[in-house]
């Protein structure tokens, strides 16, 4: 059957617009039984088709949602590309980054329908606007704006060897107490954004600067508890560190690197999105 055989593609399209995975979920499942109660002898082009009802099924989804009443600030679930099957999506693939997730999440949610459909499927604006039921010169004006809101950043499918040597440098001078050492792995203008889901402590506004970041962290790490561990992973081709509590994660730091330096640092804390990490 058509949609249960393209599972993944609907799950990895619902997660690039929801930045949720078990919404993607319920996408997928929700699709999936609407598919089953269609004639589709006249579908002349099958996936578009089940791309437009997923795009769709999305964006009724975010009509509903109440992320506005979410406690601080809201990153997306991380999850790991196996988990997504993103090699079965090729299409998506220079897409499915953290760094891009969280940047789509700051868009409406037309802005994330057109930037997706136009940047990894290669639809035209007219099919565009067939899908999200707008004009074709709208589709133009909204795409363009979702472009210009979003810094061009591809990341490589897996992190490299140095990425993770600095992911590795970076929690070691957390560790240490290192300041200065760890303030040479930021760029002067790194961002850190932490989403506690208001479950947990954390920093309820960006923090902004090297040496304010650096600060922070080494404050951090006076104050961790002694049985915490951070383990190397990678999230979605970015570097990560998994922290364990008593060998409980309890939470993801997920690092954005340009150039050699930390340019982003996501700190996932919230317990509720933390169960798709592993």
């Amino acid at each position: 059957m058509f949609a249960l055989q393209n599972r993944a593609l609907i799950i990895s399209v619902a997660y690039s617009i929801l930045g949720s995975y078990s919404d993607a979920e319920d996408v997928a499942q929700d699709v999936t039984e609407k598919w089953l109660q269609l004639d589709t002898t006249h579908i002349t082009n099958q996936k578009n088709y089940l791309i437009r009802l997923t795009i769709n099924h999305c964006l009724n989804h975010q009509q509903h949602q109440q992320r506005i009443q979410y406690k601080g600030q809201w990153l997306p679930e991380p999850v790991n590309g196996a988990l997504l099957e993103a090699n079965q999506t090729f299409e998506l693939q220079d897409l499915l980054s953290y760094e891009l997730a969280t940047q789509l999440s700051r868009l409406s949610p037309y802005e994330r329908a057109a930037f997706i459909l136009k940047e990894a499927f290669e639809l035209n604006h007219r099919e565009i606007a067939e899908i999200i039921d707008k004009t074709p010169d709208n589709t133009r004006q909204i795409f363009s704006r979702a472009k210009a809101k979003i810094n061009q950043y591809t990341h490589p499918v897996t992190a490299s060897v140095t990425d993770k040597n600095k992911a590795l440098q970076f929690a070691l001078y957390i560790q240490k107490g290192e300041l200065e050492h760890l303030i040479t792995l930021f760029k002067d203008d790194i961002q850190v954004f932490s989403d506690g889901g208001g479950k947990v402590v954390a920093a309820k506004l960006p923090i902004v600067g090297a040496q304010k970041v650096a600060n922070f962290y080494i404050k951090i790490g006076k104050n961790t508890p002694d049985n915490t561990k951070m383990v190397y992973n990678t999230i979605l081709g970015q570097p990560a560190l998994l922290l364990y509590r008593a060998d409980q994660l309890t939470g993801v730091v997920i690092l954005s690197i340009h150039q050699g330096k930390i340019q982003h640092v996501y700190n996932i804390l919230n317990p509720d999105k933390l169960t798709k990490v592993i």
